[in-house]
């Protein structure tokens, strides 16, 4: 079901205009400054300045005086979001945090058209009463970070939220070391270290890209060591110290070694000749300091079998 956008035509004071998301916020109370900061993000609001639309749309972009916004909501049906009996591989669980190996394919959370068949439906189904209670409307209980649809391996979801406000901090002082293992065509250095600026592309709004612009990117480090390479293909581990949406497939791809079976930044020949049905990305380990407990915590989970499979077409033996 296809939305109209909601529009306006500012109104605002030219010597002290506010920032886009605040003025969102004024128009749409209803609606958190976290889940209008995220619609911005996801390409749901446009800002005109003059009759031209000025790209990307950023949060804190100034609504001046005559500037057109406008943002489509979801649909009304998608408001409602529904438990499913949805099978989920934990990999640790106690009373604030469970850690799920997510199977690719499988969406964190619902959004642009998906309300179903995702990790909240499965804790919804898991154990209503607790995410339920916390919902905030944004239709995330418990999730404290995101990792993409086709990338497997582990995410962390806060039981509580108290729990989920700790984490969500951790992640924000870039305190939890994730390790990613990545299948890539070519054979990069042996280890090597990335530091750019992301942002999202002006021409396809699903990909993002490494920047010179100061003002619109995100500082984006990823660090990665050669594990084995084989014909053509090469097994790396990864480490990210930022989390940028695509971080380790636009790295790579910035540097020529795309993650092999990546569509969206891969080499478009060889991807539709010769491709997995996903790109072959895992999220491997995590390191961190248990927010409530101060326990240190060390957590990993395999690599799966599709990933694995053509590892070994390409001659390159995995284990753990």
């Amino acid at each position: 079901m296809s939305v109209e956008p909601l529009t306006w035509i500012a109104e605002t004071d030219s010597e002290n205009p506010p920032r886009l998301d605040r003025y969102l916020s004024l128009k749409v109370p209803e609606r958190s400054r976290t889940w209008l900061q995220t619609a911005i993000k996801d390409g749901k609001v446009t800002h005109s300045r003059n009759g031209e639309e000025i790209v990307p749309v950023r949060a804190n972009e100034s609504v001046l005086p005559g500037d057109s916004i406008s943002l489509v909501l979801p649909a009304p049906e998608a408001e409602k979001v529904c438990g499913e009996e949805l099978p989920l591989s934990v990999v640790y669980e106690d009373d604030y945090l469970l850690i799920i190996d997510k199977a690719a394919g499988m969406v964190v959370h619902p959004g642009a058209g998906v309300h179903s068949g995702t990790v909240v439906n499965a804790l919804l189904g898991l154990d209503p009463e607790r995410y339920n209670a916390m919902d905030d409307g944004e239709h995330r209980p418990g999730i404290v970070h995101r990792i993409d649809k086709e990338t497997s391996g582990l995410l962390i979801v806060a039981k509580d939220l108290r729990t989920r406000e700790l984490m969500m901090k951790l992640f924000a002082q870039h305190k939890i070391e994730k390790t990613y293992v990545a299948l890539v065509r070519g054979v990069p250095a042996g280890r090597g270290l990335l530091k750019t600026l992301i942002t999202r592309s002006k021409v396809h709004r699903q990909r993002m890209e490494v920047t010179d612009d100061e003002e619109k990117g995100k500082v984006a480090i990823t660090r990665w060591k050669l594990i084995a390479d084989s014909n053509g293909a090469s097994l790396i581990k990864v480490r990210i110290e930022t989390g940028r949406t695509h971080q380790i497939r636009v790295h790579m791809a910035h540097q020529g070694f795309p993650v092999i079976g990546d569509k969206l930044y891969g080499n478009h020949r060889l991807e539709k000749k010769d491709s997995p049905d996903r790109h072959l990305l895992h999220a491997w380990r995590l390191a961190f300091t248990h927010p409530i407990t101060n326990k240190p915590l060390v957590i990993t989970c395999p690599v799966p079998a599709d990933f694995l499979a053509v590892a070994a077409k390409f001659g390159i033996d995995i284990e753990g």
